[in-house]
């Protein structure tokens, strides 16, 4: 038992890291800048680069995926490139529109579930 549990964590473990590489790839591939993004079109070159220094984006990729990542665990999310305010605050005013919706769709699934086996 206790090896089927090892097994299914590692499992976990490695679904994860492997999702958060393929979403943070497909983030850098996406072309455009997201500090040219968030000054607009007349932005100076100086402007955009100094926005770039204070989001952390001049880093080299690892550095920068090891800083999502721990960010991530902490529960800083960073900034929104649109709205300009931290994420975290963005999911938590969606949280409590969210959690009822999921939760009856849990309780429906469930319920669906059981009697079909």
């Amino acid at each position: 038992m206790l090896r089927f549990v090892f097994t299914r964590a590692l499992s976990l473990a490695l679904s994860l890291a492997v999702a958060s590489l393929v979403i943070f790839a497909v983030v850098e591939i996406v072309p455009g800048d997201p500090a040219s993004y968030m000054l607009g079109l007349n932005a100076t070159p100086e402007a955009v680069d100094s926005l770039r220094d204070q989001l952390g984006l001049n880093g080299s990729l690892i550095a920068r995926y090891l800083g999502w990542v721990g960010g991530m665990l902490t529960g800083d999310f960073g900034t929104s490139y649109t709205y300009k305010v931290p994420v975290a605050d963005l999911v938590a005013q969606r949280l409590w529109v969210s959690l009822p919706l999921a939760l009856f769709a849990l309780t429906l699934s469930t319920l669906i579930a059981f009697p079909v086996g």
